[in-house]
């Protein structure tokens, strides 16, 4: 499996609607995600919360997660979460323009 593959599997359910940041999988597609992002011990020891209906968090040192069922939007926070924006948002356009090509 080539690197634009894997990309493509951590990346698919993301996508941004007038520059917000939306997750469009199950939550444990995001479970998977975060899993996959932070080392295992982390998220061993850290649970996901549904403060509210619909809206789950996770939230780490390295990494803090935000979704809203409802209306898809994620914010990704902490030192970790800084880093996957910047890496998503240039998944995403990159796709964009693979896309109009």
């Amino acid at each position: 499996m080539n690197s634009s593959t894997i990309l493509n599997a951590q990346y698919d359910n993301f996508y941004l609607n007038k520059s917000k940041l939306k997750w469009k999988g199950t939550l444990e597609d995001l479970k998977a995600f975060v899993l996959v992002e932070i080392d295992a011990n982390t998220a061993e020891n850290v649970n996901w919360k549904s403060p509210s209906g619909g809206k789950w968090t996770f939230d780490s040192e390295a990494l803090s997660v935000t979704w809203h069922k409802a209306s898809e939007n994620i914010y990704l926070k902490g030192e970790r979460g800084n880093h996957l924006m910047k890496q998503i948002h240039m998944f995403l356009t990159a796709k964009a323009k693979e896309a109009t090509t």
